[in-house]
């Protein structure tokens, strides 16, 4: 006997999991290959995504091409943005309301960019609008030391 009976059901085990593998693969590469109906839609898919992560200002991407549409993407996400610092604060002439501020507005703060600036949107919509500066921590990835640094620029 070359092999156990032990040894011999590993053999098999592994050699099956080496066979399923196989088979997916070969699955995957054969039966779920993009069709141009799908490329449409996922196309459609990136451009809602683009225009909402950039509140409509990013350039519509072309329908007709996923590589444009992820490099124009790319684009708009690598965009040269301002570091975030307490020198932005200087070109604040005033104090942005919190409670009427929209996302631009809220962008021009220092340390909140377009997400912070919808999440602060949707809490003043489903808790109505702030009754202090201070209630800003209640939004989601806003705590204490970004207050902290944002208290003197933010107004209700």
């Amino acid at each position: 006997m070359l092999f156990t009976k032990k040894e011999k059901g590993i053999i098999i085990f592994i050699g099956s999991f080496v066979l399923l593998g196989s088979f997916w693969i070969l699955l995957n590469k054969i039966y779920f290959k993009r069709t141009p109906k799908n490329v449409e839609n996922y196309n459609k898919n990136i451009q809602a995504y683009v225009e909402s992560e950039n509140d409509n200002t990013s350039k519509i991407v072309n329908n007709n091409s996923t590589k444009e549409a992820i490099i124009s993407e790319k684009k708009v996400n690598n965009e040269k943005k301002e570091p975030k610092t307490q020198k932005n604060s200087a070109k604040l002439a005033k104090k942005i309301n919190i409670n009427t501020g929209n996302i631009e507005e809220l962008k021009k703060i220092p340390y909140i960019g377009p997400s912070k600036a919808k999440k602060i949107i949707i809490y003043r919509e489903k808790n109505g609008k702030f009754k202090t500066c201070k209630e800003i921590i209640n939004v989601s990835g806003i705590g204490d030391k970004t207050f902290e640094k944002i208290r003197d620029l933010i107004d209700i």
